[in-house]
């Protein structure tokens, strides 16, 4: 004689089966166990129903046809369709990965799954003590497989600073986002630690301007730079230090229209000597500008230099076709400048609208207090964007000796720009008498 046993796990999914009918009756859903609905009949009289069940897993679903949407089994045993949540895979660089020391720019790379047209990928870089602060990258990928499709991306020349940083990574869809954070790190043994106290990041300057860039250094150091990155290319300048070398402080930095990613560096500290950065994403709040901006730094602290814009056809010093600090109303042309005169700049002199012609920009030396000269760089900017690949110059110059740099001329023709460099030295005591466009001829 053959025994059965059955036991109650066993009964239990013998009554489980697909499209069949619990063994349990129900007056609600919350009679039926977990995978099955109440079904009730309210004939006869009676209210009491039976627990019923149409899937035990996504694979008892019929699957739709679009790669789209997908059809799941839910927790009372009925079959959905929804649509497939999108996924967001990082593939580059990999979590924790040290990068070499002088490291500056990091790709970013993966894919993104989703049934969308198009989604935005955003990366933004967050580093240690602040340093690079929500400063972001971004581009559009569309999927035109009209299906659920892995679409790939890459984000070059992702800024990164020395020291740790967390890359968020974010795929923005309509409706919907993904987010993933990368931690990564930039050697640099030993180097200094930048702060920025000012200005905090995402902050707006006043225009063109930065009306104050501050912070601290953990030690001491005879030298720091000034860097604005933007959609126009790179602007620099000498970052001044007070006494006691820990502290820095400067006052109205140029900007590009847009967004800025302004930097503090210094180089030759530690034992790799390598340059530590600490950066701070800034907005002009202007999108746009439009004629010429003329920028004059230098590298004497207590030394004044002056920028002059000759205009076509004139000649230096004529304040009827100069604009300067002493001629600020020339005949032919409506400019503005900002004057510094307390060492290493910037003075900018600014024509939103200049007319056809070759202009001269001259430089003068005028004192030089507690040094013998200074070594001057200029940086010229047309509708928002720099003319030259680097700065012009170097040109060093003393007011004692009346130093006076011709830098170059500005050739503005229908709109169009474009310079030509002349660095000729001439002196206050003999200036140029020639008009621009006779340059480098100057007698």
């Amino acid at each position: 004689m053959r025994i059965i046993i059955v036991t109650t796990l066993a009964l239990f999914a013998l009554a489980a089966t697909v499209g069949g009918c619990g063994s349990d009756s129900c007056s609600t859903q919350a009679d039926c166990p977990v995978g099955f609905y109440c079904v009730r009949s309210f004939g006869g009289g009676s209210t009491e129903g039976a627990c019923e069940q149409d899937c035990a897993s996504s694979a008892d679903c019929e699957q739709p046809a679009s790669s789209a949407s997908r059809a799941v089994c839910t927790n009372e045993g009925r079959c959905r369709v929804e649509a497939v949540p999108p996924r967001l895979v990082v593939l580059e660089p990999e979590p924790d990965v040290m990068f070499a020391e002088g490291t500056r720019q990091v790709r970013v790379a993966g894919e993104v799954e989703m049934a969308s047209e198009e989604a935005t990928v955003i990366v933004t870089t967050t580093g240690n003590r602040g340093c690079g602060s929500d400063i972001s990258r971004q581009v559009t990928i569309t999927n035109d497989s009209g299906a659920y499709s892995a679409v790939p991306f890459v984000i070059d020349q992702v800024d990164v600073d020395p020291g740790t940083t967390v890359l968020r990574v974010e795929a923005v869809f309509s409706g919907d986002e993904k987010m993933n954070e990368v931690p990564i790190s930039v050697a640099c043994p030993d180097c200094a630690t930048i702060t920025i106290t000012a200005p905090s990041s995402n902050a707006t300057g006043t225009g063109l301007r930065l009306s104050t860039l501050q912070g601290v250094v953990d030690t001491r150091i005879d030298a720091a730079i000034w860097r604005v990155r933007g959609p126009g290319g790179v602007l620099d300048g000498t970052l001044p230090m007070n006494a006691d070398g820990t502290r820095f402080e400067a006052a109205d930095l140029p900007l590009f229209p847009g967004g800025n990613r302004v930097e503090v560096i210094v180089t030759g500290v530690g034992s790799g000597q390598g340059e530590s950065r600490c950066s701070v994403s800034v907005n002009a709040g202007v999108s746009a500008e439009s004629g010429l901006r003329a920028i004059l730094t230098w590298d004497g602290a207590t030394s004044d230099l002056d920028l002059h814009l000759v205009g076509p056809g004139g000649a230096y010093g004529d304040p009827a076709s100069t604009l300067s600090r002493r001629t600020r109303n020339p005949a032919g042309f409506v400019g503005t400048i900002a004057d510094d005169f307390d060492g290493l700049g910037p003075e900018v002199i600014s024509v939103p609208n200049l007319p056809d012609g070759e202009y001269g920009l001259v430089v003068e030396a005028v004192y030089d207090s507690e040094e013998s000269g200074s070594t001057a760089y200029l940086r010229l900017l047309y509708d928002g964007q720099t003319l030259t690949t680097g700065p012009i110059g170097p040109r060093y110059i003393k007011a004692q000796a009346g130093d006076l740099w011709v830098a170059g001329v500005l050739e503005v023709s229908s709109g169009q720009a474009a310079f030509r460099v002349v660095d000729e030295r001439a002196s206050a005591t003999l200036p140029p008498t020639t008009p621009p466009g006779m340059w480098p001829t100057l007698y």
